[in-house]
């Protein structure tokens, strides 16, 4: 891929090829719930992805064990990973680059950074979550 490709709104792109190779350009969906998406099938993987080339809105997994989120949000690379995740049909992922009020951590949560997030949804079940920082 050597440009951005766009996933309208309401719209998925299903990855079922075992691994996916970002070369330049990042893959941009609407960001929020009706949004477009990028998903891949359980046991899929990616390489390359860096600050040039990830997708920059929803991302999801179907039936995971282990996934790394090539996610970003323009020209930043914000990859999540996610592990022992068990009775989970799908976690989507959705990184966003920007200021935000909401700074009250629950479950868990130590501290929010104020500007940047994940937003992270799942249907049932739990996985460990480990998030990267990877400005450039």
């Amino acid at each position: 891929m050597h440009s951005d490709f766009y996933i309208a709104p309401n719209t998925e792109l299903h990855i079922t090829a075992p691994t996916t190779t970002f070369v330049s350009g990042s893959f941009v969906t609407d960001h929020g719930p009706n949004g477009g998406l990028v998903s891949f099938a359980s046991n899929c993987g990616w390489q390359a992805a860096d600050h040039n080339a990830h997708i920059d809105g929803n991302v999801k997994i179907y039936n995971p064990t282990t996934f790394t989120f090539p996610t970003g949000h323009e020209a930043v690379f914000q990859p999540l990973a996610i592990s022992k995740a068990r009775g989970v049909s799908f976690i989507n992922v959705d990184y966003r680059h920007q200021s935000h009020s909401n700074l009250t951590p629950n479950s868990g949560i130590l501290k929010i950074h104020p500007a940047y997030y994940w937003n992270i949804n799942q249907a049932t079940g739990s996985a460990k979550v480990e998030l990267f920082s990877h400005h450039y």
